[in-house]
């Protein structure tokens, strides 16, 4: 399908107009994932050089295109702007990229190309880049660990990166507390892992904060998907109280997704999902209030696509 049919918009302007015209006459003429990858590029430029207020009425237009109502006939983008359990992202809807449903249940031609781009693209590629890491991790951690670890996984949703997870299968996990604010999702845990050795704790991030849930000596402590919803203070706050939580020698690990993001203006329109992105310098000042005497060593990773973040922090032993 030629290029042509999607037209760049106008660098200077946050109105997206041409930009959801050109994408919506792609998307009826068949050329669905041209259309919309030209139409994340396209959003990106238009978000880059929008000022706040610009970029919220560019949101409100492109919400209100006829375009939106195609986006929203894919399943895992209507669950993340519906929010049934409150928020975007909620463990069911991740399932659609972690577990990597693919489009042979989307009858129709064109609801099966728009569910392709949205759980095949960056951000779904980051997520279980994600997932992968953390597996990496555990599994590391418990392999050169002297005894069986107690790991601390905040923010767990259904517990994806322990699926098949060898440590967990040889004892060499002694326990793993899976926090998370949603029942439904620590529901799933227990029934999931009805023989391992998993706690699955509720509770909100600020609880946390405040000390309600005592816990300590963790071996290994990592974050998924929580520290993008936090302003600066809010996550220094958080990254502090977890890594109280180590043992010595212990590790931290904390996630967050980058500004190199492409679907970030695609998220915010059509998932209605805004997230606090964070570049390496970001990511290390979460960091600032730890007790310098205490860190043994820092290590800063990120993906091929330079979408998500890593940053380790080994305590002291």
């Amino acid at each position: 399908m030629p290029e042509t049919l999607v037209t760049p918009p106008d660098g200077a302007s946050a109105a997206p107009t041409a930009a959801l015209d050109a994408a919506h006459a792609a998307v009826q003429s068949g050329a669905v994932v041209a259309g919309l990858e030209r139409l994340r590029d396209d959003l990106a430029a238009i978000r880059r050089a929008a000022t706040p207020e610009s970029w919220s009425q560019a949101v409100l237009e492109a919400r209100r295109h006829p375009l939106c109502k195609v986006m929203h006939e894919d399943p895992f983008t209507l669950r993340c702007y519906a929010k049934p359990r409150g928020y975007p992202g909620d463990s069911v809807a991740l399932d659609f990229v972690l577990l990597a449903r693919e489009n042979a249940t989307l009858p129709p031609a064109r609801v099966a190309q728009v569910h392709h781009f949205t759980t095949q693209g960056p951000f779904a590629r980051a997520l279980r880049f994600r997932r992968d890491y953390f597996a990496r991790m555990v599994e590391e951690a418990a392999s050169s660990a002297r005894r069986p670890l107690q790991v601390f996984a905040a923010g767990a949703g259904h517990l994806r990166e322990l699926a098949g997870s060898k440590a967990l299968r040889d004892g060499r996990i002694a326990r793993l507390v899976a926090f998370d604010n949603d029942p439904q999702s620590l529901d799933h845990v227990r029934r999931e892992f009805i023989a391992a050795p998993i706690e699955a704790m509720q509770g909100s991030l600020r609880q946390l904060v405040e000390g309600r849930h005592q816990l300590v000596r963790m071996d290994l402590v990592y974050t998924s998907g929580i520290l993008e919803t936090l302003p600066h203070a809010a996550a220094q706050g958080i990254v502090k109280t977890l890594f109280g939580m180590l043992a010595p020698g212990g590790r931290l690990v904390l996630s967050n997704f980058l500004p190199g993001l492409p679907d970030a203006a695609l998220l915010e329109i059509y998932f209605d999902w805004r997230m606090t992105l964070r570049n390496q310098g970001e990511i290390f000042a979460l960091a600032a209030p730890l007790p310098k005497d205490q860190i043994g060593s820092w290590l800063y990773s990120e993906n091929a696509e330079a979408t998500i973040g890593f940053l380790t922090i080994d305590r002291r032993g």
